[in-house]
């Protein structure tokens, strides 16, 4: 495969996927992934303030979070949470499509005094694709 160099001035294909036709992962507009939370965010020390925690709630319907998926970072909204025993999951709506295939790791995040913060992790458990033109 060759690529024109051009293509990658000003870093325009940060977060892109390239790859010969059929050889990608498919494009999906909703994730179900199998996640776990820490138990609290830690929030480093600055001039004005001591190093604090605070303790990390469960996932809320429609919550807006960051998640960060390979190279691509995408918000998505939670529309469903479940709990099975000691294992969690969550549907997200993505506000943009991500490549991404099934056991691909996401790390989860949650906007905490206007800054996004590491709140857990997991793996992509089902996927529904966009549909192409």
């Amino acid at each position: 495969m060759k690529l024109d160099p051009s293509l990658t001035i000003g870093n325009r294909l940060v977060g892109q996927i390239i790859g010969l036709t059929g050889s990608l992962p498919g494009i999906q507009t909703e994730l179900t992934v199998e996640y776990e939370l820490l138990s609290s965010i830690i929030v480093e020390s600055t001039a004005t303030q001591k190093a604090t925690d605070s303790k990390v709630s469960g996932l809320a319907l429609d919550e807006q979070l960051q998640l960060h998926i390979g190279s691509s970072e995408v918000s998505g909204s939670v529309l469903n949470v479940k709990k099975d025993g000691s294992r969690h999951g969550a549907i997200f709506k993505l506000d943009k499509p991500v490549c991404c295939s099934l056991q691909d790791r996401v790390a989860i995040s949650r906007n905490y005094k206007n800054q996004w913060r590491l709140i857990g992790w997991g793996s992509v458990f089902d996927m529904v694709g966009a549909a192409l033109e």
